[in-house]
């Protein structure tokens, strides 16, 4: 198995002026990412080859500047379709919220089927209670609905999600691979984005900006669950373009179809193009005598073997 060279020190040597136990979070993560492997040894993110100091210095400084720091929990450096970007959970929109309102209290949580909860407005204070009757049997598909209350000294706040809403939200998102791994946590996510969308916007624009990809009802892709996550287990164009002349005749929802196709495509040039300029880069630096062919040739590949034949070239 290739390895991934990084070079820590240097990392360190440029963010030497920075709080150390954020840059220690951030190598920490990192490392993860250099080294996490899945069952059949493979790296779980192959995309870390792509990953330079330079980069990562733009990641860390953005998450700065929003009085955040890369943790590797609530704050992660991931890859989707190419481009290597911040993640944020729920827990990050709270932490958010508490560095321009420390004293601010937020409560949360899914309801189950069977749980007694009431919520009420009074003279602008809320008034909540929510009883678990049964905690151990906290299934995703017996969730009915979310909630999310902001108490802070101008005023109290609240929204709640029901579970035809939480699906909608879900269905029209670009993208269903979160959902479908971390369904709890995605409706927590879905309830907090959208109270502070309406009465905290000024403070969340660039991460709303940023985070988007799976909340964005700017651009709704409203086509069925299954049909969307077999989309996006398409890893070439040409399976893309087979798939979208057998399915197109069946769906209902064409444009949302079309659409949802159009993104995928998108990515997935995306992506190509960063691995083709990549190998490129290597290329020039090594000097290869023969490099336009050996460039032609790579681009050939389906995207496994670009993977593959990059990490070769970089190891060497």
């Amino acid at each position: 198995m290739a390895t991934r060279d990084f070079n820590y020190k240097e990392l360190e040597k440029k963010l030497q002026n920075h709080d150390s136990n954020k840059v220690s979070d951030l190598i920490t993560h990192l490392k993860y990412l250099q080294t996490a492997t899945k069952k059949d040894k493979s790296f779980t993110c192959k995309w870390f080859s792509f990953l330079d100091i330079d980069k990562v210095i733009i990641l860390f400084n953005k998450a700065i500047s929003q009085n955040l720091h890369i943790d590797g929990k609530h704050i992660i450096i991931e890859n989707r379709a190419g481009q290597i970007r911040l993640s944020y959970d729920y827990i990050a929109y709270k932490n958010k919220l508490l560095t321009v309102y420390p004293s601010a209290k937020f409560d949360f949580n899914v309801v189950y089927k069977g749980d007694d909860f009431s919520i009420a407005k009074k003279d602008g204070k809320v008034y909540y209670d929510h009883k678990l009757n049964n905690p151990f049997d906290n299934k995703d598909e017996n969730v009915t609905g979310v909630y999310c209350i902001i108490k802070i000294d101008t005023g109290d706040f609240f929204i709640t999600l029901d579970i035809q809403e939480i699906n909608q939200l879900r269905s029209i998102a670009t993208s269903d691979d979160i959902w479908k791994k971390w369904f709890k946590d995605m409706c927590i996510k879905s309830a907090i984005k959208k109270i502070v969308s309406k009465h905290f916007d000024d403070i969340y624009t660039d991460i709303n900006q940023n985070d988007n990809d799976y909340i964005n009802l700017e651009n709704p892709i409203d086509i069925e669950l299954e049909l969307k996550q077999r989309i996006e287990k398409i890893e070439d164009i040409g399976d893309l373009k087979v798939f979208y002349q057998n399915e197109l005749p069946k769906v209902t929802n064409k444009n949302s179809f079309i659409k949802s196709l159009s993104i995928h495509k998108k990515n997935l040039i995306t992506r190509d193009n960063v691995i083709i300029d990549e190998y490129t880069k290597l290329l020039k630096i090594k000097e290869t005598p023969d490099s336009k062919k050996l460039i032609q040739d790579f681009s050939k590949n389906n995207y496994l073997e670009k993977q593959s034949l990059f990490e070769k070239l970089k190891s060497n």
